[in-house]
């Protein structure tokens, strides 16, 4: 997860040693401090909108409040309780949270985060 830090470039670049890369890209500020150029089909935009609660089924990709400040990737991970949907966020934290703290996924095929890997493998017959 990042901010976007430049306007859209068409480039060359290096990955990976001597690897040269070309295209649109931008260059992205992670929030561990990494900066990196990002080939534009690589960004998914923020949603901010809450779900749905019908849209909030076991299964389904969320992004979601975690420990009351930050949004991470999850999964609806039961139905409904009293205090809320459990979102599973990876192998051990699972939190129930209100709708309005949860939000809708990102473009699943972009991100490769613990929930989205979760998401594909459990409903992608392609993903491997």
């Amino acid at each position: 997860e990042g901010v976007v830090e430049s306007a859209v470039v068409d480039a060359a670049w290096f990955e990976e040693g001597d690897v040269k890369k070309s295209g649109k890209h931008v260059v992205v500020k992670f929030d561990d401090g990494e900066i990196a150029n990002v080939p534009v089909e690589g960004i998914a935009e923020e949603k901010t909108d809450a779900a749905k609660e019908e849209d909030l089924t076991p299964g389904t990709l969320v992004r979601a409040k975690f420990c009351s400040d930050a949004w991470l990737d999850g999964v609806v991970a039961g139905p409904k309780n009293e205090a809320g949907y459990p979102v599973q966020f990876d192998p051990v934290f699972t939190l129930d949270l209100k709708p309005s703290d949860i939000r809708p996924a990102h473009d699943v095929d972009k991100i490769a985060s613990f929930p989205h890997v979760l998401y594909r493998q459990n409903n992608d017959v392609t993903f491997s």
